[in-house]
């Protein structure tokens, strides 16, 4: 994952047109409402057999860390794609820290309130959870990001497409 990430980064020129306010909201809206809608209502885990649950809750994580980053995306004029990354880094930190502070919080609740049974919880998932969601979620909003721009300026979407190597298509 950290390799995908530099070499995801290292390949492009970012240019940002985004500011710190939008960033800021992004991670408090993006875990918001990512950690609430990533969670189906009424459809418990036990329905189905383990590994189809823990595959279907991945599924609904990494859709659901991506709702503000594809509203933005549809409400901002001036898109670029340095913007995608930022942003999904934004919504996957904010996803990371509510996640993490419900376990925590269920964790106090267990326990009868006594925090030195959160502590592991929150080195742990603190040190492992934020870089997984930001790195995922950044990879993946700059790309639908990168997508956008093309497509409104014209270009062509993959580096091997005729138009984009001086060709004709056929040649």
């Amino acid at each position: 994952m950290p390799s995908a990430f530099v070499a995801f980064v290292a390949g492009r020129r970012l240019d940002f047109g985004v500011g710190m306010g939008v960033v800021a909201v992004t991670a408090l809206a993006g875990g918001a409402i990512g950690v609430t809608t990533a969670r189906i209502p009424g459809v418990p885990d036990a329905a189905v057999d383990g590994r189809a649950a823990y595959g279907r809750r991945r599924a609904d994580e990494e859709a659901a860390k991506l709702i503000v980053p594809v509203l933005l995306l549809l409400v901002l004029r001036d898109r670029r794609p340095g913007d995608g990354l930022l942003i999904g880094v934004a919504s996957g930190a904010g996803f990371a820290v509510f996640e993490t502070m419900g376990y925590a919080f269920v964790e106090l609740i267990n326990s009868n309130g006594d925090l030195s049974a959160v502590d592991d919880l929150l080195v742990w998932r603190g040190l492992l959870s934020p870089p997984a969601h930001m790195a995922w979620t950044g990879l993946t909003a700059a790309a639908l990001w990168a997508a956008a721009v093309g497509a409104v300026r014209g270009r062509p979407r993959a580096r091997g497409h005729p138009a984009h190597l001086g060709g004709q298509p056929g040649q």
